[in-house]
Formats: C-alpha cells, structure tokens, sequence
C-alpha cells in the first residue's frame, strides 16, 4: 500500500448520482485472487445462492419546470413535475412478503422506484422507509403483485463473526450490469470515514471491487450470507481504487426490523459531543482508552440530568469499556429508551459511577445543519452551529488546504482569540493584517495550530 498523490474522493457506489468529497487515501492495493479449484467451487456455489435475491433498483426524482428553467427564465412559475434525476442502486431480498434491504442514498427523493429481479422481471415499488442516520432503507413491493411470485431471499449473516482476511464476494450492478460479482477480502472493520454525512458508522473495509451502481448490493461470506451492505468507496479516479466500505450486517438487521415494524427506528440518546482522547492524554491519564465529553448538547438532555459535565472521561457503559466515540454512539443507540444504564467516568483524578436514563432521540437530533458562508480572507466555508465553526468547504490548491486544513475541521481561535460565530470569525480576520494564525480541532479531536498564507 502507498500514499498516493493526488485528490481522491469519497463517493457513494450508487449509478447516476455521485458524490464527491474531497479526501486522502490509501490507495493502491492489488486484488487478492482464488488459487485453488476448490476456492473457485466455493464461490460459484454462494453465487448461486445468493444471485438471485439481489436485485436492481432504478430511482426516479422529480422537479418542476420552474426549478429546472429558473437559471434561464426567473419568471418561469409552470409547477409542471419533469423527471430530474435517475439513479441506479442495489438491493437484497429479506423476507418473501417482499422486502428488499438497500442504502437510504439510493432512494432519498424517490418519486418513482423499479425493482428488477434477476430473470428481468420488473415491479414498481411505492412503499419505501429510510433512516439516513445510518443510510439504511427498506423498499416493500405491493403484495397484490406478489400473488404468484415465489421470491428468493438471502439471509443475513453475523456481521461480529467476520474477521479481517476472511473471502467476500460483492453483488450488485455496477454501471447497470445487473448481477455482477467480485471477490475480495475484509480489510478493516469498525471504519468511521469523516468524509460520509452519516450519523452511525461502523464500516467494514473490503477491497472487493466497488463501482457506482453496487450501492445497497450485498457482502457476501463464503457460508451465502449476507455480512454487509455495500455503501461507498474511495478513489482517486470515481471508480474502484482498492478501498469499498460496507454497512455491518447487524447494524442493518437492527435497524430494518424496526423501519419494518414501527416505520422507523427509536433510538437512545445521551446529548454530547465527544472526542477521542490523543496517545498523549491517554499516557497523562493512565488510561488505555476512554472518549471525553467536549460538549452537551442545548436543553435538557439525558447526560444534563443525569449530571454529567464537560471533560468527563467516559470509560465503560454497564461494564462495556469505550474505546472510541463511535462505539459509545453506537452502544447507546442500541440501548431501549427508558433504560438506565451505569456509565463509569473520570472526573479529574476521580472514577465515579453514574446512572443515566436514557430517552428516545429527536428524530432530527445530530442531523441539523447550521449557516454556512464562503468566509473571505480564509478561503473556506464556514458552518456555524450551536456556538462551533465547522470547515465544510476546502478549495483544491488553496492556501487553506497546504495550511492543512480538511472538512470537519472545527475552527476555535484566530490570533489566540475564540471564535463562536460568523460575525467573531469575519470581526477577527478583519482585525488581522498579513498571515493568520489558526487554532482548529481535527475531526479526530486533536488540536492543531496551522499558519494560513495571506
């Protein structure tokens, strides 16, 4: 593996629409390949048992004439709806009265939805239930055409189980060829890329290959079950490089049995932001891991009440210890709202125990955006939310970015003054001849002092 040059993106593996962010990457490693009989027997053996549950998915979007023309006619008020986008998808089959599990992305805005079987059959589906907090949905066929359908589905594997180096097989339409199939390996799991605005990640990592029009697609193991659904990839060039990302398995059960049920998913919530502790806080706290609260959340919140402060440590969750924020966001998010859970923190040079309750999350809680505002003199936008600037924009090339700052960088001081606002950042800049020196705190949260070349 090597770094290399270059701007690679981020980008869903989903057909007519792509998303592109700005990253950088590892990038670069060669495809492992079967070298034995048997190993190619294996697979052709899942690949029949699994093929036939995976299905393409064709989503439609539409916008009016007046939307479409405004750049050219401002005075156009037709409200006549147009076909605006078509996009293509995958999707896997789970239960025989019609449910196909598949990336919430693939189907966001969908006026019209084709799901199209393997032996070409086609269906329209109306009924869809998403939860772009993990970029899950489930898209229901009509029953009434079900009639004499005998749907074949595939099963959903334990996602906990798979180990990194374990073979996978990768299902999907890449480009629209329908029923496409590529070998790889697990190559990480627990993967949180900053890079994709989703609010519970916990990828896993494979170099099965990838490509737009896989989004949704299963990630098979060797045993025919489905172990991921495959999400995004990172590339220098909008196609394979190497690194694909895959929603758990077990993240995917839980949730589409609730969008299933209930029509959506009730989550626990405690209200914080957090932040991963550096080596060095580690060393100083002698501690192996633990997240500390940088933050809560406005109003009153299930960690307000329970007393929980800025610059708790938070090392275990009923004897679960926390390694990173993602698994305590994630542990939390799992636990039925109503339940008090014991939460072991350190305050100070203390280790006390504290009882929590927590409560149902806000649907829109953690997905609210702020203002974001080009900022002049810094050459980047700007989101400003609740008291905190958030870099969401970095041009290539620019000074900002050889200064090394990224998206979801938060910036703090300008010339050792806070900043909480636009008007604090714009008055700061303004006061400042020449360069600038910044305090911002990597989305990693670790802190880092840049110059920025005026």
């Amino acid at each position: 593996m090597t770094l290399m040059a270059g701007r690679p993106v981020l980008l869903w593996a989903m057909g007519g629409i792509l998303l592109l962010l700005p990253v950088v990457t590892l990038h670069g490693a060669e495809q492992p390949q079967p070298v034995t009989k048997q190993g190619s027997a294996e697979f052709r053996k899942v690949v029949r048992d699994v093929l036939p549950a995976v299905v393409s998915i064709t989503s439609v979007t539409t916008d009016t004439l007046a939307n479409r023309f405004k750049k050219f006619r401002p005075e156009s008020e037709s409200e006549e709806e147009v076909e605006s986008t078509i996009a293509f998808g995958s999707g896997a089959i789970i239960d025989k009265k019609g449910y196909i599990l598949t990336n919430s992305h693939v189907v966001e805005d969908a006026k019209r939805v084709t799901v199209t079987l393997q032996d070409g059959t086609e269906f329209e589906a109306t009924d869809i239930i998403r939860d772009p907090k993990t970029d899950v949905a489930i898209i229901r066929l009509k029953p009434d055409d079900l009639k004499d359908v005998d749907l074949p589905v595939a099963e959903l594997g334990d996602s906990d189980k798979a180990e990194i180096g374990d073979w996978v097989l990768a299902i999907g339409s890449p480009f629209g060829l329908n029923g496409s199939v590529t070998s790889g390996i697990i190559s990480g799991k627990g993967r949180a890329p900053n890079e994709l605005d989703i609010m519970y990640k916990d990828f896993i990592q494979t170099d099965a290959a990838i490509n737009p029009g896989n989004s949704g697609g299963p990630l098979v193991d060797l045993d025919g079950r489905i172990i991921g659904i495959n999400t995004a990839i990172r590339s220098n060039t909008g196609t394979f490089g190497g690194i694909g990302f895959a929603i758990p398995s077990n993240m995917a059960r839980r949730v589409s049995d609730q969008l299933i049920a209930n029509g959506k998913v009730k989550r626990s919530y405690l209200g914080i932001e957090m932040k991963r502790l550096t080596k060095k806080l580690l060393n100083e706290k002698h501690l192996h891991a633990g997240v500390e609260v940088s933050n809560l959340a406005q109003g009153e919140t299930p960690a307000k009440k329970a007393g929980i402060l800025p610059k708790d440590v938070i090392l275990s969750v009923d004897g679960n210890e926390i390694e990173n924020e993602v698994e305590l966001r994630n542990l939390v998010s799992m636990t039925p709202p109503g339940q008090t859970v014991t939460m072991k923190v350190l305050r100070g040079s203390q280790t006390i125990d504290v009882p929590v309750i927590l409560e149902e999350q806000p649907e829109k809680f953690g997905m609210e955006r702020g203002t974001a505002a080009p900022i002049q003199g810094l050459g980047i936008a700007i989101e400003e939310l609740e008291g905190k600037l958030r870099v969401v924009g970095v041009p290539r090339g620019s000074a900002a970015e050889k200064a090394g700052i990224s998206i979801g960088d938060t910036l703090q001081q300008v010339e050792h003054k806070d900043v909480h606002n636009l008007e604090e950042l714009n008055k700061a800049i303004a006061e400042t001849e020449g360069d600038l020196l910044l305090r911002i705190i990597k989305a990693d949260g670790s802190p880092k002092v840049v110059v920025l070349k005026r």
